[in-house]
């Protein structure tokens, strides 16, 4: 079964979440009849896309929420592992049901175009973790740098990133207004993710790349994706929550 919907601005109740919809994209949501849904996004505006929100609601046969998986897709962070929407163009989003639910409802919270608008009723939390991501971008290429002069074996330096990474967390109030998701959550589990899996490849096509090199790329990669996301929506960036 397929549905298909024309995102405008307005919203639809479901339970005690509210989605808020938003222009300029055209979405289509199927069954793949082996536990996994498929979302489709269509950029039908006139500017390419840099960033969306998405989220799969996994809800049971009453309506009861189960469980809610957030997706933060940003050429700026994610480099051309999520290269910006074109015009015209799609693409598709997967999620696996979860084991007692009924339907899976994916919605778009937001979205960023490359004139600089955004829109949907999370654009706030978008552009926060885009915040959050440089700073922790930042506090990496601090340590990273000091490694660059006294490179440590691989694997204390990624036990020193899993500790960093535990120290931003306690920073997190995950009990503040918990139906919203967390911007500097979601941005630590980008940031370190990226990094920690950069560090973590021993290898670079068919040669093995020096350690010390590795670092270095790293390095440089955190630095170069921090001037992308300040090049993003600066004028945005206040305190974030």
């Amino acid at each position: 079964m397929t549905r298909r919907y024309i995102l405008l601005v307005g919203g639809t109740l479901l339970g005690s979440l509210c989605f808020s919809q938003t222009p300029g994209l055209e979405t289509n949501q199927s069954a793949l009849g082996d536990g996994q849904t498929e979302f489709t996004v269509k950029n039908v505006s006139r500017s390419a896309i840099t960033a969306v929100f998405v989220t799969a609601l996994h809800t049971d046969a009453a309506g009861s929420f189960l469980a809610r998986d957030n997706r933060w897709y940003d050429s700026a962070l994610h480099g051309t592992f999520w290269r910006p929407l074109q015009p015209g163009e799609s693409r598709s989003f997967q999620a696996t049901s979860h084991p007692r639910e009924a339907k899976t409802e994916f919605a778009v919270r937001a979205v960023a175009f490359a004139d600089g608008t955004t829109h949907g009723e999370w654009a706030d939390i978008l552009l926060y973790a885009r915040k959050a991501a440089d700073r922790y971008l930042g506090l990496i290429r601090q340590r990273l740098s000091l490694a660059v002069t006294a490179i440590p074996a691989r694997e204390t330096l990624l036990e020193e990133m899993r500790q960093l990474q535990a120290e931003m967390y306690a920073e997190v109030d995950f009990d503040h207004d918990y139906l919203r998701p967390k911007p500097r959550a979601i941005a630590i589990a980008q940031v370190f993710g990226i990094v920690t899996g950069d560090l973590s490849i021993r290898g670079r096509t068919n040669d093995i790349e020096p350690w010390p090199e590795q670092v270095r790329r790293v390095e440089y990669r955190c630095q170069s994706t921090r001037r992308d996301l300040e090049m993003t929506e600066p004028r945005f960036w206040a305190d974030s929550p």
